[in-house]
C-alpha cells in the first residue's frame, strides 16, 4: 500500500504517473555500489516527492551518515521529529551522535526513549517480527533491539563506564544470540573476569534462538573458543574473595578494585591435573573444529589460547599461517606481535611496523607496533612517544597501556610504570597480565604484601602461567616461607616442562 506522501503526489500529478518506488530502488542500488553522493541526490528527490515519508528520511539520512555527515543526518532525522518517534530513525539518530563524538547527547535521546513506553514496546514488537501497523515496521530488522543495546553499551564505554557498558553488552547477546559484535566488544576489550565468562557462556538462550540443536551447539562452541583462555576447556579457578580497594600510585586515577584470593591452594595449578587448555581444540566433538579446521578466526582464537599459556612458538607458527592468507587481519596481527615480543624478533617487527605504518596510519596497532619494536631494542623515549600516539587514537587499546608500563619498568620507573599498569588492569579486567607486573613492580619497592595479593589475583585468572607461580616463590623466599617457596618453585616448573615450545625470558 502507497504512504501518504505517494498519494498525494499522485492525486497532485494524474498525468505523469511517476513510479517513486523506482527511484527508491535507484537510491538503494548507488548505496550498494558505495557512490554516497548519487544515491543522496536521489533520495533527497524522493523525500520531497513523498513529503517526508518516514521510511524515505531514514534512507536519506543513511546516505549523509555514509557520507560521514553526521550532524546533517541528526538534524534531519530531529527536524522531522522521527528521532524519538521511529525506531530505525531512533537507532541512526544516536550511530550519528556516537559518531560524531556527542556522548551525552546520545545517552540524553537514548535515555528519554526508554522512559517512553510506547516506542519501547515498538521496538520489542519489531524484534520479534510483527509486524505492526505503522510505515517503519516492515522494515525494521528483527534484531533492532539488540541493535539499540549494543550502541548504548558503545555509547556508555565511550564515556568510561565499563561496567554498565558491558551489562548493556550481555543484554544485547541475550536479545539477539548472534549478536556478534557485543560478544566482541566483551572479549577484546577484557571486559570480564573469567566467572563472569562463565555465566555469560551459560546465561545466553542458544536453544531458544537456535533453529535447530546442532545450530545452538555450534554457536555456543564458537564463543566458548574465544574465552577461558588461561584455562582448560572444564575448569575454573574458584570466585576469589574481595577484599579491599587499592588506590593507583597516580592520585589523578579513580581506585582500583582488587579481588584477592587469600590461600595459594584455592587456584590448583597442578599440570598434571588440570586439562590442557588445547583439549578444547583437540576435542573431535567439537563442531567448529570439525566444520571450521581452516577458518581464520578459529586459528586466530587458537593461536591467542596457545600465547597466553606460554606456547610462543607455536602461537608464532599459527599466526604467520593466517596473516599470509590475510595480512590485515586485526585480531591476529595484535597476538602476532605479542609473539615477536615475547620471542625478540626485533627485525621482523621493523618491517611489520613499518608496513603497518605505510598502509594504516589511522589504526591504534600500527603505532603499537612502532612502539614495541623500539621497546624490545631497549629504546623507551620513542618506545613511549609511539605507545601515546596508540593510546590516543583508541583510548581503550589496553596492551599499549601495558607496553607503556613496561617502558617505564625497564628503566626503574617504578611509580609510572605502576600508573600505567593500573591503567591497563582497568582496561583488561578479564586479563592477569597488568595485575602480574603491578606485583612485580610491588615487590620492587619493597611492598611484598602487596605483591603478594596482586599475584594470588592473577594466579586466580591465570592458573597455567608458569611466570605467575614463579613470582608466588619469590615472594614467599623473601618471607622466609621457604616451604611456600619451594612448593611454587617445583609446580613452576612442572608447568615450563608441560609447555612443549620455547620459553622466551621475562
Amino acid at each position: 500500500m502507497a504512504g501518504a506522501g505517494e498519494m498525494d503526489y499522485e492525486m497532485k500529478n494524474p498525468s505523469e504517473h511517476l513510479n517513486v518506488d523506482i527511484l527508491r530502488k535507484l537510491v538503494r542500488s548507488y548505496l550498494d555500489l558505495h557512490q554516497y553522493n548519487a544515491a543522496l541526490f536521489w533520495a533527497d528527490k524522493v523525500v520531497s516527492l513523498t513529503n517526508d515519508n518516514p521510511k524515505d528520511v531514514y534512507w536519506l539520512a543513511q546516505c549523509m551518515f555514509h557520507l560521514r555527515q553526521y550532524h546533517r543526518a541528526v538534524h534531519l532525522i530531529q527536524s522531522k521529529d522521527l528521532d524519538k518517534t521511529h525506531p530505525l530513525c531512533h537507532y541512526l539518530t544516536v550511530r550519528s551522535l556516537l559518531a560524531a563524538g556527542g556522548y551525552s547527547d546520545a545517552l540524553q535521546l537514548l535515555t528519554i526513549v526508554e522512559n517512553d513506553n510506547s516506542l519501547s514496546r515498538t521496538t520489542r514488537v519489531i524484534s520479534l517480527d510483527s509486524p505492526g501497523d505503522g510505515t517503519m515496521d516492515p522494515d525494521c530488522p528483527a534484531n533492532l533491539q539488540s541493535s539499540i543495546l549494543f550502541i548504548k553499551g558503545q555509547v556508555l564505554e565511550a564515556m568510561d563506564n565499563r561496567e554498565l557498558a558491558a551489562d548493556c553488552y550481555r543484554q544485547a547477546l541475550r536479545s539477539d544470540v548472534y549478536c556478534y559484535e557485543a560478544f566482541d566488544a566483551l572479549v577484546q576489550h577484557h571486559m570480564l573476569s573469567s566467572w563472569e565468562e562463565m555465566e555469560l557462556l551459560d546465561s545466553i538462550p542458544y536453544s531458544e534462538q537456535c533453529k535447530t540443536p546442532a545450530e545452538a551447539k555450534f554457536l555456543q562452541q564458537l564463543y566458548e573458543i574465544k574465552l577461558n583462555k588461561y584455562q582448560g576447556p572444564y575448569q575454573l579457578a574458584p570466585r576469589p574473595l574481595e577484599i579491599g580497594t587499592i588506590t593507583s600510585p597516580n592520585p589523578t586515577d579513580q581506585p582500583f578494585k582488587a579481588k584477592w584470593a587469600l590461600d595459594i591452594s584455592q587456584s590448583p595449578c597442578d599440570p598434571q591435573k588440570q586439562p590442557t587448555p588445547q583439549l578444547l581444540f583437540d576435542n573431535p566433538d567439537n563442531l567448529v573444529v570439525k566444520l571450521l579446521p581452516t577458518n581464520l578466526d578459529v586459528l586466530v582464537a587458537k593461536a591467542e589460547r596457545l600465547f597466553y599459556n606460554c606456547k610462543f612458538q607455536s602461537s608464532l607458527k599459527l599466526t604467520e599461517e593466517v596473516l599470509k592468507k590475510d595480512p590485515h587481519h586485526s585480531n591476529c596481527l595484535c597476538v602476532h606481535i605479542g609473539c615477536l615480543v615475547e620471542l625478540k624478533k626485533s627485525n621482523q617487527l621493523f618491517y611489520l611496523a613499518h608496513g603497518l605504518v605505510d598502509l594504516h596510519p589511522e589504526m591504534a596497532i600500527s603505532w603499537f607496533a612502532v612502539g614495541c619494536y623500539y621497546y624490545i631494542i631497549g629504546k623507551s623515549d620513542p618506545a613511549r612517544r609511539y605507545l601515546t600516539k596508540a593510546t590516543v587514537l583508541d583510548r581503550l587499546f589496553g596492551p599499549a597501556w601495558l607496553a607503556f608500563g613496561h617502558s617505564f619498568a625497564a628503566e626503574n620507573e617504578h611509580d609510572q610504570a605502576m600508573s600505567a599498569y593500573f591503567k591497563a588492569s582497568q582496561l583488561m579486567k578479564g586479563c592477569h597480565l597488568p595485575l602480574l607486573y603491578i606485583g612485580l613492580e610491588c615487590g620492587l619497592t619493597n611492598s611484598v604484601m602487596l605483591a603478594d595479593k596482586f599475584f594470588l589475583q592473577a594466579q586466580s585468572i591465570a592458573p597455567n602461567d608458569p611466570f605467575v607461580m614463579h613470582e608466588l616463590g619469590v615472594i614467599a623466599f623473601q618471607n622466609q616461607e621457604y616451604d611456600r617457596a619451594e612448593k611454587h618453585f617445583e609446580e613452576a616448573l612442572k608447568l615450563v616442562r608441560s609447555i612443549d615450545d620455547s620459553v622466551a625470558e621475562k
